[in-house]
């Protein structure tokens, strides 16, 4: 379940930042509100790493991405404020623990540039990270 505690660390981190926001999770039903911005949140596993030749250690690798959503047209403020606010809750060096899972932030969050769709301003914040597993 090491990719599971990954995700829950993740979330458990965003849940706890003020002002809270409302959060889309992966595979939990969500209805945006017009008007109102949200944060979209996903891990993006990348191929585990198995730096020795032992059976019993890997590395989990990949990225945690959070796209903010607010209005269009409403300035680029209050979306960048959530965004910078973000790399400080998930600075290079973070760590958190899940279920005994230590996980790390590799390096400092990503910006990207922003994304107009529909009535949505959208910033994509990425988060790279590791774990290392060990197994019985």
């Amino acid at each position: 379940m090491s990719v599971q505690n990954i995700l829950s660390a993740f979330l458990n981190r965003l849940d706890a930042m003020t002002p809270p926001l409302a959060t889309k999770k992966p595979n939990v039903p969500y209805t945006p509100v017009t008007g109102t911005p949200y944060q979209r949140a996903r891990l993006i596993p990348n191929t585990p790493e198995n730096p020795t030749l032992g059976d019993q250690y890997h590395r989990e690798i990949g990225l945690f991405e959070v796209a903010l959503f607010y209005p269009i047209n409403t300035g680029t403020g209050a979306a960048n404020t959530r965004a910078q606010a973000i790399k400080t809750q998930f600075a290079r060096g973070t760590t958190m623990v899940q279920n005994g899972q230590v996980i790390k932030v590799l390096r400092t969050p990503t910006v990207a540039p922003e994304i107009e769709d529909g009535d949505r301003y959208i910033i994509p914040v990425t988060i790279e990270y590791y774990s290392e597993v060990f197994t019985a």
